[in-house]
């Protein structure tokens, strides 16, 4: 379904959208979008890998990853 809107009232309206869900997910809370999915964030610890280039291991420090679940409606209208 098309929406009568122009290209700068779209813009705006996905920028809100973008920055509520960044707000959201920096307080460490999970936002769910009925129909889309749902946005969380995960805390992952210190690893050790390895630079595929110079075979070096090379240690991660602790960070927030923001994990995706996307819902069954999208899945099955994909």
């Amino acid at each position: 379904k098309k929406l009568s809107m122009d290209y700068k009232e779209t813009s705006e309206m996905v920028q809100a959208v973008n920055s509520s869900i960044v707000d959201i997910l920096c307080q460490g809370d999970s936002i769910a979008l009925p129909g889309f999915g749902t946005f969380s964030t995960i805390k992952e610890d210190e690893t050790i890998t390895r630079d595929l280039s110079t075979s070096r291991k090379i240690l991660l420090p602790p960070h927030i990853s923001i994990k995706f679940q996307s819902s069954a409606v999208l899945r099955k209208n994909i």
